[in-house]
């Protein structure tokens, strides 16, 4: 029986997510941030089980005076995954109880007003860990702990550039985010993930000396090259204040990377980057006008998720 905090059969389509499961017996997933215990039940001859941890946050656009090169922040990146199958075979020491970790996303850089001011740092990703009920029953890789790397915060925007959040590694290594744009120009994608991983996000929007505002970097792309299946990422947000947009589900709860925020050149606060969904990474905030003004908020990473799907 699935523990309190587990749900079987549930999977959910978000936004423009293309996963679906119908209800049955064959599924525990556990999506949101906790620990849990769960018991395999008798009679399985086996689980495959998919894995991410907590996405990195993004950082904050940088804050500054008209007529100065203000850049917008780097994008939370995507944590790493893990997808294996573990058989039971002649394993009755599986049958005892996994103690699993839901990390959550990492926090997204809070928006700055002071003058001459870089933007604030994303938060790192918590991590997903499953253990296994003991030492004794290490898999054939020699472990009994599946842990799939955490995705990193980007770096709030500067006067220059700010680099987006690392690979989060693991089995399968996330994407990095959008590095934050360079002398104020427009934000950076980061393009298209083609393994069973998480994306990231892309980068805030900043504002040239010439006091152009530019628009935010477009989410990561979610890509299956063995199945053709593809999810394109959000739109960054546009120039003069637009909002980044949140991730988009797609197969198996993988899904794209949020996008950033645009700039500013007026009162009205510049663009939030949107947030992660299922272990990616938020989008960059844009940067902003100061003391009048303000820049924009990171977007969160997405929480990572545990599914286990069972064979009889």
């Amino acid at each position: 029986m699935a523990s309190p905090g587990s749900q079987r059969g549930f999977a959910t389509r978000l936004r423009q997510g293309t996963y679906t499961l119908l209800p049955d017996e064959n599924l525990a997933a556990f999506m949101r941030p906790g620990l849990y215990q769960w018991r395999p039940p008798s009679g399985l001859s086996g689980v495959w089980l998919t894995a991410c941890s907590g996405g990195g946050g993004a950082g904050s656009g940088r804050s500054d005076a008209v007529s100065t090169s203000k850049g917008g922040a780097g994008a939370g990146s995507g944590s790493g995954s893990s997808s294996l199958y573990i058989p039971f075979y002649g394993r009755s020491d599986l049958f005892a109880v996994w103690s699993i970790t839901v990390g959550a996303g990492g926090v997204g850089g809070v928006a700055v007003t002071a003058n001459a001011t870089s933007g604030n740092t994303g938060g790192q990703g918590g991590a997903t860990t499953i253990d296994l009920p003991s030492p004794a029953a290490m898999l054939a890789t020699g472990t009994y702990r599946i842990a799939p790397g955490v995705g990193n915060g980007g770096l709030g925007g500067t006067a220059t550039t700010a680099a987006g959040g690392n690979v989060g590694q693991g089995q399968i290594g996330g994407q990095a985010g959008g590095n934050g744009t360079t002398n104020g120009g427009p934000g950076v994608a980061p393009g298209t993930l083609t393994s069973l991983g998480c994306c990231g996000g892309g980068s805030g929007g900043g504002v040239s000396v010439g006091n152009s505002p530019q628009a935010g970097g477009n989410g990561g792309v979610w890509s299956n090259t063995s199945t053709s299946a593809l999810v394109t990422g959000p739109t960054g947000g546009v120039a003069a204040s637009g909002n980044g947009q949140d991730a988009f589900n797609g197969p198996w709860n993988f899904g794209t990377g949020a996008s950033g925020g645009g700039g500013s050149i007026t009162t009205t606060p510049a663009g939030t980057g949107g947030n992660g969904i299922f272990g990616s990474g938020g989008g960059g905030g844009g940067a902003g006008l100061s003391v009048t003004g303000s820049s924009g908020a990171g977007g969160n990473g997405g929480n990572g998720f545990v599914l286990i799907e069972y064979f009889w």
